[in-house]
């Protein structure tokens, strides 16, 4: 791919994102829901639609702009949010990682071959940017409130929680 290649890559995975949006978080809160994350499980599968849905839209944001910005600041506030209403980083972190498959299956059916890896590189450096921001701040906040074991394997890996037992 070239550099002439990328706005052509990002102006057809834009196109893919904003036709399928409701497929898209559909699949993602359909995905989440099969997951039993207590917490999501309370807030039923319609609110964890719509949270899906501010997630997708800070996602495409982040493509559009070709910049993280908006998504850190989302994934940051989110993360205080969550953390102080006692939800598990692998919980939230599970909703990015089912967004992220979600587009990743509208990708390989919408865009041909040789767009999959551009374009699937920027929804992974969106949705990246922000599982890092998530995860940094529950770490700062761990770490400010005391939590009193901080499973550091645990949150590098992505997939666990930062507050061990």
């Amino acid at each position: 791919s070239t550099a002439s290649e990328a706005p052509t890559v990002t102006r057809d995975l834009l196109g893919v994102l904003e036709r399928g949006r409701t497929a898209i978080v559909d699949d993602a809160a359909r995905r989440l829901t099969e997951l039993h994350l207590g917490r999501y499980e309370l807030v039923g599968e319609h609110e964890a639609r719509v949270r899906l849905d501010l997630l997708y839209a800070r996602v495409v944001a982040a493509i559009r702009a070709r910049a993280p910005d908006e998504i850190v600041d989302y994934a940051a506030g989110l993360a205080r949010e969550r953390f102080t209403t006692g939800y598990r980083l692998e919980s939230v972190q599970s909703a990015f990682d089912v967004l992220e498959t979600a587009i990743w299956q509208a990708v390989d059916a919408e865009l041909p071959s040789d767009e999959h890896a551009p374009a699937l590189g920027l929804v992974s450096s969106a949705v990246g940017a922000g599982k890092d921001a998530l995860g940094r701040t529950y770490a700062t906040l761990a770490v400010r409130y005391r939590v009193p074991v901080l499973d550091v394997e645990a949150l590098f890996a992505g997939n666990g929680t930062i507050a061990g037992s």
